[in-house]
């Protein structure tokens, strides 16, 4: 609970430094013109800054030591006990009936698919769910409803997971993976884990939750599993697949330029420009790259002839602006020999 308290603490902290400062620099930069501190990039690293150094230097000061937990010390706050106990819990349970409410929309309208959105909404109150059931842990004595909540919430996030299994299964079994949709199945993964286990278990260790949430952590931020090469790994294979399935590329990584549109389906067609693009947004195109290196080599170098072609022209255009503006002038103060 004091801990709890200290990190709260900790994220006021974090933004009254930021917004503290932010509000002297501003002024500042306009007042005095200086650009540098207008940069979006210098607000963006204070920010970083403020939250990676001044929270966390903060919150380690005031960890209580062994000797206080050893003699048992306890002050509660207020403010964090109100925010637990007559905010966050309550509202929890708000959203998960609008949620519940929604999902037998779904069942009812089976043939309409669930949209996108609940997937991070049963993410996201799945999670502040679990920091309100870590954080009520000390309530769970003295306050009934918050007992109840800790007992049933497990339950209830179960059968939500399944409404993200079914809207996230639909978008991949359209599209495939996507970073998005990776950390989708991932926070659903841990989740059902963990709820699963706060249901089976008779201890309910709360490390549960941070040791877990390490652990899948660590998976997806390694190799081949990585969260930025695993989705763009399938998205290059299902590329691959879908222009040898139009006739674009052979068995032998040659492209066969298609004569007009009518030669391949237009929903094929789409589904090839999509992740062609999603690829070349996520990394540059350089999986593109890699894949038609000899078109690419061919098309840098005619890109280069045509970029030094319209850089000729433009030359000739500014010569001859200048040679104009030269007359003008000449002509202006009267002279009759040119310069």
């Amino acid at each position: 609970y004091l801990i709890s308290v200290i990190f709260l603490l900790a994220f006021i902290l974090l933004l009254a430094v930021f917004w503290l400062l932010s509000i002297s620099i501003l002024p500042t930069a306009e007042l005095f013109d200086f650009l540098w501190l207008k940069n979006e990039m210098f607000v963006a690293n204070w920010a970083v800054f403020s939250f990676s150094f001044f929270a966390p230097i903060y919150a380690l000061t005031q960890i209580p030591t062994k000797q206080e937990y050893m003699n048992n010390r306890f002050n509660e706050n207020i403010f964090f006990s109100f925010l637990i106990k007559n905010i966050s819990v309550p509202f929890i349970c708000i959203y998960f009936v609008i949620l519940y409410i929604y999902s037998l929309k779904v069942l009812l309208t089976f043939w309409e698919w669930p949209k996108w959105e609940v997937t991070w909404m049963v993410i996201g109150f799945s999670i502040f769910g679990y920091l309100a059931y870590m954080f009520s842990y000390i309530f769970e004595e003295t306050n009934k409803f918050i007992k109840k909540f800790r007992k049933y919430f497990p339950y209830a996030v179960i059968p939500q997971l399944f409404m993200l299994a079914y809207a996230i299964w639909i978008r991949i079994a359209q599209y495939d993976l996507t970073i998005n949709r990776y950390f989708v199945v991932i926070f659903g993964i841990w989740l059902f884990v963990i709820s699963l286990y706060y249901i089976i278990s008779t201890k309910k260790q709360l490390i549960f939750l941070s040791a877990t949430l390490f652990l899948f952590t660590v998976i997806i931020s390694i190799w081949p599993w990585s969260v930025y090469e695993f989705p763009a790994t399938r998205q290059l294979i299902r590329l691959k697949d879908n222009l040898r399935e139009a006739g674009i590329l052979s068995e032998q990584w040659k492209i066969t330029p298609l004569n007009n549109l009518r030669d391949i389906n237009s929903e094929l067609g789409v589904n090839i420009y999509s992740w062609i693009d999603y690829l070349c947004d996520f990394d540059d195109c350089y999986r593109i790259k890699e894949l038609f290196p000899v078109i690419y080599s061919n098309l840098q170098v005619e890109d280069k002839k045509n970029w030094e072609k319209r850089r000729e022209d433009k030359i000739k255009k500014y010569k001859k602006e200048v040679l104009y503006y030269i007359k003008d002038i000449v002509k202006e103060q009267g002279f009759k020999h040119g310069i």
